[in-house]
């Protein structure tokens, strides 16, 4: 009897060390650093359509957002663009126009200083029949104690004939 013992403890030492080695091998698959090997069975996942997969692409709401802001962005630059260029046209124009006054102002500043001149208002004053003055007389007010000029010392009541102020205006503004 003792041949079948001596089997059934091979048997048996096999079935121990097999479980064993199971044991082991299954401590060994199951550490922290190294996940557990796939079945051997088919998967039955697939990816799901129609929706990309995050990360991959951006979405399209943000690449028409971003195309629309660079469009207004260059639509802005060349708006700005197109005032500058006017503004500098329109201050060419004011230069030439400020230009021009300055020449109109110089013109007008000869004319005057040409038409101001003594010898040309003599000439003129002639042109027109005016004659020089005469002898020039100056008046000089007399003493607080002194008869009045025209009055006689005896009649005392009885004034000069005095001439009347004139009436005739000079031109502009009575010069």
């Amino acid at each position: 009897m003792t041949p079948p013992e001596s089997a059934n403890n091979a048997a048996a030492d096999d079935a121990l060390t097999r479980e064993i080695d199971a044991a082991v091998a299954a401590q060994r698959t199951v550490s922290p650093r190294r996940p557990a090997p796939a079945p051997d069975r088919p998967r039955h996942l697939h990816a799901v359509p129609g929706r990309p997969v995050p990360g991959r692409r951006p979405p399209r709401p943000l690449l028409v957002a971003g195309g629309l802001v660079a469009a207004a962005l260059l639509l802005g630059l060349a708006a700005i663009n197109v005032l500058v260029g006017q503004s500098g046209v329109n201050e060419a124009d004011l230069q030439r126009g400020i230009e021009a006054k300055r020449q109109q102002m110089e013109m007008l500043r000869v004319d005057v200083l040409r038409l101001s001149a003594p010898a040309r208002i003599h000439q003129r004053a002639q042109q027109i029949g005016l004659v020089p003055a005469g002898e020039l007389t100056y008046l000089t007010p007399a003493p607080a104690g002194a008869p009045k000029p025209g009055m006689t010392a005896t009649s005392g009541a009885t004034p000069a004939p005095q001439k009347r102020p004139s009436t005739r205006t000079t031109g502009r503004g009575g010069r």
